[in-house]
């Protein structure tokens, strides 16, 4: 028996030496020699619809790569007075060791550490609403210096009621086919849709809506899809159905819909707009309310408060 706990102890005793000589590879980094290069980091955001958006001193950002090993956990890393630089809040850091994707976002979700794990993202609720902020840059052996480009994960819609019959007012919309609920990949940033399903969303206001805006996830939804894109416009007069066709909604991006629903058959004309994605408490104090509570992102051309369901 002592044998064969001696041969046990030669055999382990080298991994617990190995172990024990590179606390960082325990930590999630290989840092011997040729290994890898320490991640020197800055962080800009180059949103199109939110230009003016800028880091402050004390932003924490969470950090991984597509490594799909250890390398790849959790890091936090916060940014430092110049607005500009990001530094790791422990002593253990990214490093690039191969060619794979360096991945950020905000807020931080988890602690620093622990395995990445997947976003979820949800619009169900417009008035409690997660404004990620994300980063993917390529990354190569021999790479130190990495600059992080955010954007905004979601995109919007606005949708603008251009003409109206004389005498109509609208006070209700349901917007019908989009999807409400997805899970993003945290080690490339891919959002898949999984299990969920389009659902309708219903807007009601107490005065006469003439436009409304509302964060939804990036997707495509095609005319010919079993629950299309449709806008339930309802009237004092009648009810309006809006079919918006082929539907693209992207990340950072706002798509601008002109309903005209003056006529015999309601028309519907999309646009993109840019540099429109405005922080609601500084622009927009007296628009649209989602039920108790302020919505992010939401501009009405009236006021009125609005409820979601």
């Amino acid at each position: 028996m002592k044998s064969i706990l001696h041969k046990l102890y030669i055999v382990l005793s080298p991994f617990v030496l190995f172990t024990g000589c590179y606390p960082d590879y325990l930590g999630g980094h290989y840092v011997e020699d040729g290994r890898g290069e320490k991640a020197v980091l800055t962080g800009v955001v180059e949103s199109a619809i939110e230009p003016d958006r800028h880091w402050n001193a004390g932003d924490q950002i969470s950090v991984t790569t597509s490594y799909y090993d250890q390398s790849a956990l959790n890091r936090i890393y916060t940014c430092a007075e110049d607005g500009l630089s990001f530094t790791p809040d422990t002593e253990i850091p990214i490093y690039i060791k191969g060619t794979g994707l360096l991945l950020a976002y905000y807020p931080v979700q988890g602690a620093d550490g622990a395995e990445p794990e997947a976003l979820s993202l949800s619009t169900s609720d417009q008035s409690h609403l997660t404004s990620y902020l994300f980063a993917r840059e390529p990354i190569k052996l021999g790479d130190s210096a990495v600059r992080l480009r955010f954007h905004h994960i979601l995109g919007q819609l606005q949708v603008n009621i251009t003409k109206l019959l004389p005498g109509e007012e609208i006070k209700t919309v349901v917007l019908k086919g989009f999807y409400h609920g997805a899970s993003v990949d945290p080690y490339s940033w891919d959002i898949y849709l999984g299990n969920n399903t389009p659902q309708d969303y219903m807007l009601t206001s107490s005065e006469p809506l003439t436009s409304f805006r509302l964060a939804l996830i990036p997707q495509t939804v095609a005319a010919e899809a079993a629950e299309p894109a449709y806008l339930s416009l309802v009237g004092t007069l009648r009810t309006y159905d809006v079919a918006l066709g082929n539907v693209l909604i992207e990340s950072d991006r706002l798509l601008t819909a002109s309903v005209d629903i003056s006529g015999p058959a309601p028309t519907v004309d999309f646009t993109y707009d840019e540099a429109v994605w405005t922080d609601y408490e500084e622009k927009f104090k007296n628009s649209i309310t989602f039920g108790s509570d302020t919505a992010q992102w939401a501009d009405s051309g009236k006021g009125g408060d609005i409820t979601s369901h």
